[in-house]
């Protein structure tokens, strides 16, 4: 799924469960050998270059070649990370089906199910796999003052100021 759990409630109806059996079942059923693949990721963010290392490795279990390169052209698949834009889950997919260059449309129907069926509607070209959900936050100091999160959970940083201490 493409949205977290926390936002749509739906995930567990889904649950993820690692099966490299199956996997090497399904690679097996391909009749022609499969070339080396290429796992793209952007050169100046160490997370994505380890994410994208261990995507490899776990790739390799099934038999299949993958090499992690610093770079977005002429790759197998591209590693990519889509900040959640808005709890509003209608508002949040149309925005990270943008992102992901999925086609957008502007939702007459804001429901769950409508959101649940316009994001497997995304899913079933698999142009997008969905990896993980990394929760951003963040810690102040006690110096730090008049700290504010908007209701988006962004920092409104125009009234912050820090304490000097000596």
């Amino acid at each position: 799924m493409l949205l977290p759990n926390w936002l749509t409630g739906y995930g567990p109806l889904f649950p993820a469960t690692r099966n490299l059996d199956h996997a090497r079942e399904l690679r097996g059923q391909w009749i022609a050998p499969i070339a080396p693949l290429t796992i793209g990721y952007d050169p100046g963010d160490t997370t994505s270059q380890l994410l994208a290392e261990r995507i490899a490795l776990n790739i390799r279990e099934i038999g299949l070649t993958v090499q992690p390169v610093a770079r977005k052209q002429n790759v197998s698949m591209y590693l990519t990370g889509v900040a959640l834009p808005s709890i509003q889950p209608s508002v949040a997919l149309e925005e990270i089906a943008r992102a992901l260059h999925a086609g957008v449309s502007v939702p007459d129907d804001t429901t769950l199910e409508a959101v649940f069926r316009r994001e497997r509607e995304i899913l079933l070209d698999y142009k997008a796999i969905p990896l993980l959900y990394v929760p951003s936050g963040y810690a102040k100091s006690e110096r730090v003052h008049n700290w504010e999160l908007s209701l988006g959970g962004d920092p409104l940083l125009e009234e912050v100021w820090t304490e000097v201490r000596r």
